[in-house]
């Protein structure tokens, strides 16, 4: 069994029932060039292709929509918006910069609605 969260371990369970979760591993943030090297064996495992700046233009948006850190996860979960979208459409999959545009604000809707609202 795996949990995963963003929340402080002590926010999410009592002590005990921590205790109990024997392996914990802390997965931060990844730099720009770990984001991209994670963006392109997306691309080749799933056999698409993009434009040579396609890694950058994703980073911009998840750093633009989603805050100050890269998380290695994005790729693949933005990744995952886009092909959804293209299907749902029934489009060819590109990874063009209005597609990640579209899947990386549907992925950051929560963020997006958070920082719009008033005070």
């Amino acid at each position: 069994m795996v949990f995963s969260t963003n929340l402080e371990p002590k926010e999410l369970a009592e002590e005990a029932f921590l205790r109990r979760i024997q392996n914990k591993v802390y997965v931060g943030a990844v730099d720009a060039e770990v984001f991209s090297g994670i963006f392109k064996r997306i691309v080749a495992g799933k056999n698409l292709q993009c434009k040579a700046d396609s890694a950058e233009v994703l980073r911009r948006l998840c750093i633009d929509l989603g805050g100050k850190e890269l998380r290695a996860c994005y790729p693949a979960d933005i990744l995952n918006i886009l092909i959804s979208i293209c299907r749902y459409h029934e489009l060819p999959v590109e990874i063009s910069r209005a597609n990640l545009e579209k899947a990386a604000t549907l992925y950051f809707t929560k963020t997006m609605t958070m920082q719009q609202e008033p005070p």
